[in-house]
């Protein structure tokens, strides 16, 4: 399984063609004049840093990177980057760890690009209780009001039990990897029940995407899930396994989604059964009561019960204390679960940036200044914002953020792409560059209208249109659309993925090609685009980036492919990569 800005975006792209201009004025024919080159070539790594092998395997990483021309690394490690103030042993070690890879791509000729700064890290730094810990105010951030579920309990007995459709599909109703559910609800909270078995099965690993359903060529991809299932048992029967999510208030829905599951691709893996179901209340997913609170009603709305004197929550179902609810034919139950609406691998909903603004700001600069403290400075930041579950329900939003979308002669209403942009604009002026010295790359998925940027986007009020305006000058974005063999992108014409790349040239935003290089079939595209974009376009897009997310998952990847992505480019793309590079390819 989500950036830049306005006209100033081309001060970075400017800058850069001055200095070089300045530098050579008599290069030899047979060197490539520096100006054109790609100026930002950059390695995306992001292996969990907890585990010792994977420091080694970054540093023959940036090795093998300089060799090829690559002049940046782009690090993530969401989880121990948002714990720096923590002050045992073993993060002590791990933050030593952190400064000397980050030396040593310095060394190495490679620009630092830490990849943090997600809208849900207040979240976490919030709630984390170490003593270190100055911002640790558990419950400060408020659950947006997208993340609900909302259900009709039929009253039996003593209990009430949700009244649920279950839809089941067998391997006969596949179709290219895909299955097609229907009659999907908005605000309801599913379950994914995928049985298989398996037998000598060695890749012990399985992705199952749920996606949005619609058309063929409309180009429209509104809502994703990406669930890994590791570890799967070599040898099973029957074996289930299970996917949360929350269908939240898509309007155009249309009552469908689609499956992704390539299991046709998977030897030793035998698919048998996929059941959709509506669900209640699950304990494993709602562990603390005080975020998850019921509100039970009665069918007309007009009598609230309470939990404890008139019900109990149980495991998918509501123990019924009370004469009078139990009197109930049918109940209105709306809760606030751990649904997968932000952060798929974490089930953490996205932090609320109208709970408290300031607190907001202060847990990002925090974060800014550790990693900078850590890292002995940084070349530029990354915000690990490709998607944005919720924005703009909270009442609350619009007033506090009046006077920036003021600013911008909006009409129309406050919406989800006004939030987005306004919400990035300060995490980078206010938190991050208050000095406006460093460029700031994004995820373009929430500022693209032909992919995440539109109306309707699940979760999002009145959609996510226009969140491009509000981007500073300093914002590159890494534009990782022009990949067709992502899962859920198959369907997009190619079309799209050119509309993707003048969109951000015509607002004047640079841009990076993110190659999503879990399929290298993926490579084709993203030089094809690059050749088929008129001249502005080209000129916007100053680098290219080596991007695995999934390595050693079901596409095999490696960081051993770099050597053919960059001769593929040399080939394709003359002048593009460093030209001593490139002759030592051949």
């Amino acid at each position: 399984m989500l950036i830049s800005k306005k006209s100033g975006a081309l001060f970075l792209v400017s800058f850069l063609f001055l200095s070089s201009a300045c530098s050579a004025p008599n290069q030899r024919d047979d060197v490539v004049k520096k100006e054109e080159l790609f100026q930002k070539r950059f390695v995306y790594f992001d292996r969990n840093f907890a585990e010792e092998e994977n420091s080694v395997k970054l540093k023959k990483i940036i090795l093998d990177a300089k060799k090829l021309g690559f002049n940046g690394l782009v690090w993530s490690e969401e989880y121990l980057f948002s714990r720096l103030s923590h002050q045992s042993e073993g993060m002590q070690k791990i933050k030593k760890r952190f400064r000397e890879i980050a030396d040593f791509a310095k060394a190495s000729g490679l620009e630092m690009i830490p990849m943090h700064f997600n809208p849900s890290i207040p979240t976490f730094v919030s709630k984390d209780s170490d003593p270190n810990n100055p911002f640790y105010q558990y419950q400060k951030f408020d659950f947006d009001e997208a993340n609900r579920a909302d259900a009709t309990f039929v009253v039996k007995g003593d209990r009430a039990v949700i009244q649920n459709h279950k839809q089941s599909l067998t391997s006969a109703n596949i179709l290219d990897g895909m299955f097609y559910f229907k009659d999907i609800k908005p605000n309801t909270e599913y379950r994914l029940t995928l049985t298989i078995s398996t037998k000598n099965f060695q890749k012990r690993l399985l992705k199952v995407s749920v996606l949005d359903s619609f058309d063929a060529g409309a180009a429209q991809i509104l809502f994703g899930i990406n669930q890994f299932f590791r570890d799967i048992k070599p040898n099973s029967i029957n074996h289930q396994y299970h996917v949360y999510f929350n269908s939240l208030n898509h309007p155009n829905l249309n009552g469908k989604i689609k499956v992704y599951l390539p299991y046709q691709d998977q030897k030793g893996l035998t698919f048998s059964k996929l059941e959709l179901e509506e669900v209640a209340l699950v304990s494993d997913l709602t562990p603390t009561r005080k975020e998850t609170l019921a509100i039970v009603k009665s069918a007309d709305g007009k009598t609230v019960f309470k939990e404890n004197s008139d019900y109990r929550v149980r495991e998918e179902r509501l123990e019924l204390l009370s004469h009078n609810i139990k009197k109930e034919k049918r109940l209105q139950v709306s809760w606030f679960p751990k649904v997968n609406v932000a952060r798929i691998h974490s089930q953490e909903p996205m932090a609320d940036f109208c709970a408290n603004p300031k607190l907001y700001i202060d847990i990002i600069k925090d974060q800014y200044n550790r990693i900078k403290e850590t890292f002995g400075g940084v070349d530029g930041i990354a915000f690990n914002d490709d998607e944005w579950r919720t924005a703009a329900y909270n009442a609350k939003c619009k007033t506090l953020l009046d006077k920036e979308y003021k600013k911008y002669n909006k009409t129309g209403g406050f919406s989800g792409g006004d939030y987005i942009g306004i919400v990035t604009r300060k995490m980078i002026k206010e938190a991050i560059n208050a000095d406006h010295t460093k460029p700031v790359y994004l995820m373009s998925d929430m500022f693209d209208p032909n992919f995440n940027a539109r109306n309707p986007y699940m979760g999002v009020k009145n959609g996510s249109i226009g969140s491009w305006d509000y981007l500073p000058k300093e914002a590159v974005v890494f534009n990782w659309f022009v990949n067709p063999k992502e899962p859920g992108l198959e369907e997009i014409p190619y079309q799209s993925f050119l509309k993707s790349l003048k969109h951000f040239s015509d607002h004047n935003i640079s841009q990076i090609i993110a190659g999503y290089h879990d399929d290298m079939d993926n490579v084709a595209t993203n030089i094809k685009v690059y050749k088929d974009s008129d001249a502005k376009t080209k000129k916007s897009i100053i680098g290219f980036m080596f991007l695995i997310w999934n390595q050693g998952g079901e596409k095999h990847a490696t960081y051993a492919d770099m050597p053919l992505v960059v001769k593929q480019i040399c080939e394709q793309l003359p002048n593009k990569w460093p030209s001593e590079v490139c002759k030592k390819l051949k």
